[in-house]
């Protein structure tokens, strides 16, 4: 036996033992911390990507009620009489209409937040009313915002809801393809990109099936003329 630890009292290796545990403690604690969080992040991609949505503009197009270029002009929290926060609010002009709406025209939509006033979108739009007809007394399924199933939110969101989670709101960005041009930015993980809009633009990916997987980058005037090139459902 060690001579050092020969003889020494009990209450000796208990403290030893613990000072190893704190240490050893102290030392994995961030790594064990990392490694969870690491988990979570893997559980919830995996899950985010089993029920994610993917845009595809020609049902989009057909499907939604409303289709424009818009630019927003003004955005607020939207909050119910008893607290309940239900996002957000935006009033935004139309600048170019594919459906749904006029030119000038001024709308109200919501309820996503991030968009900022004097930004621009592409927005597919539905009514509320109609949305509420498919939500009101039921549960949100997992992984979809609750808002529109609140009975609280029904009464204070405005008179068009954004489409797909949010994805439907499509923001106008200058493009590195087009610095001094608006332009739309798209990935395959999210939208469902032709090989014609590959072939006509900037893109990174591969074409299989007639479909891009990768991105591209799409100047606004020739995406809008794209929209304009599918069936509307009117």
């Amino acid at each position: 036996m060690n001579q050092a630890l020969e003889g020494a009292p009990a209450g000796c290796f208990m403290q030893k033992a613990i000072a190893l545990s704190s240490l050893s403690t102290s030392i994995w604690a961030p790594r064990l911390r990392l490694a969870a969080a690491t988990a979570l992040a893997i559980l919830w991609a995996h899950s985010a990507n089993a029920l994610s949505l993917r845009v595809d503009f020609a049902d989009s197009m057909r499907s939604s009620a409303l289709v424009a270029w818009v630019e927003v002009e003004a955005s607020e929290t939207i909050v119910s009489a008893n607290g309940q926060s239900c996002g957000a609010r935006y009033t935004a002009r139309v600048i170019r209409s594919l459906k749904g709406a006029v030119n000038g025209q001024r709308i109200q939509f919501g309820f996503y937040g991030g968009h900022a006033r004097g930004t621009q979108y592409f927005v597919f739009l539905d009514p509320t009313s109609t949305v509420l007809q498919h939500t009101t007394g039921k549960a949100p399924p997992p992984m979809v915002s609750p808002v529109p199933y609140l009975p609280e939110c029904a009464a204070v969101l405005p008179g068009f809801l954004e489409t797909a989670e949010g994805m439907g709101t499509i923001p106008l960005v200058i493009g590195k393809s087009a610095p001094s041009r608006p332009t739309v930015s798209l990935r395959s993980s999210s939208y469902a990109i032709p090989a014609r809009l590959a072939a006509a633009h900037h893109h990174t990916g591969q074409v299989i099936d007639g479909e891009l997987w990768g991105s591209v980058e799409i100047e606004a005037d020739a995406f809008f003329q794209y929209l304009g090139s599918l069936p509307s459902g009117q």
